[in-house]
């Protein structure tokens, strides 16, 4: 843990946020699926591999790596992959991130900056010292201004992952 830790923390100089999320590659684009633990990120995101196939792809199941770049944010793939251990080295531009809910039907929306940040911010890494807290919550500001947040609340199926990409694909 230490070492991630220290890396966390290095990355934040490098324009880098570590994030608890499940991302899946589609389509040569990056989504990202998060919430608090226990939410199903993990089986949510095993829905779009059920629905899409080999077309889908996972970039990282747990923590991957967000670089903000000039033309957009990217997320990485790293070995701090999950219980799961579902990783893979590539680096996609993020089409944009969904904050999970569980429910009976699958709906999706589009959550405005001041909805998202508090989730976004908590799923973030939490940085100790008062320059790296900064770091990351201007970094959150930025990837809030750069990219659309959805909420998705929805059940355990493949319908979920459907509803969930045509919803993010508008």
């Amino acid at each position: 843990m230490a070492v991630y830790r220290a890396f966390c923390e290095k990355a934040l100089c490098c324009d880098v946020l570590f994030f608890h999320a499940s991302a899946v590659a589609l389509d040569g684009e990056a989504y990202l699926f998060t919430g608090p633990s226990g939410i199903g990120k993990s089986t949510h995101a095993r829905m779009w591999r059920e629905a899409f196939g080999k077309e889908a792809v996972m970039i990282n199941d747990d923590k991957p790596l967000l670089r903000f770049w000039p033309d957009g944010v990217y997320a990485y793939g790293t070995p701090w992959d999950g219980k799961h251990h579902l990783n893979t080295d590539i680096r996609l531009k993020v089409k944009a991130i969904c904050i999970l809910e569980q429910a009976a039907e699958n709906e999706i929306e589009k959550v405005s900056f001041s909805e998202a940040h508090d989730v976004i911010l908590e799923q973030s890494f939490h940085a100790c010292c008062w320059e790296h807290k900064q770091a990351v919550k201007q970094m959150v500001s930025l990837l809030l201004n750069r990219l659309s947040v959805y909420r998705l609340k929805c059940n355990i199926s493949t319908q979920a992952a459907w509803t969930a990409y045509w919803g993010m694909e508008k």
